[in-house]
């Protein structure tokens, strides 16, 4: 793996439960948690062995949607209060970072992100979009 920290979190909740992923680099480990009540795939804590050819394609198809020009919130101030929220850290292996945060609102390209990050973790978080 490089050595420059890469950081890679992602959490979602709905009212239903929680669902995260992240990257433990020191232990070059993707791990993800489902915590929610209604599921497509296995609620509880999965880890799986990262690899630098899956990282790879993970940060080149974050550039490939241009990640790192979203904007620093997306927020919906008419959404109920009861809705999805959902944040983001990112770091690659060059220092570059973005911190983005949402609720009931998304970035136009927000489902190709949510494909890499399955295609990463090897899981399926399913976005309800309103």
């Amino acid at each position: 793996m490089n050595s420059k920290k890469q950081v890679i979190f992602y959490e979602n909740a709905y009212y239903v439960g929680p669902e995260t992923c992240e990257y433990i680099s020191d232990q070059e480990i993707l791990r993800s948690e489902n915590g929610l009540i209604e599921s497509s795939y296995s609620t509880g804590i999965k880890e799986i062995k990262a690899d630098a050819k899956s990282l790879s394609n993970f940060w080149k198809k974050l550039d490939e949607i241009d990640i790192w020009n979203w904007k620093e919130k997306y927020i919906n101030e008419q959404a109920e209060t009861c809705g999805h929220s959902w944040r983001l850290s990112l770091m690659n292996r060059a220092g570059r970072s973005k911190e983005v945060e949402g609720y009931e609102m998304y970035p136009h390209n927000f489902q190709k992100f949510i494909d890499a990050l399955n295609q990463l973790f090897q899981v399926k978080i399913e976005i309800i979009y309103e």
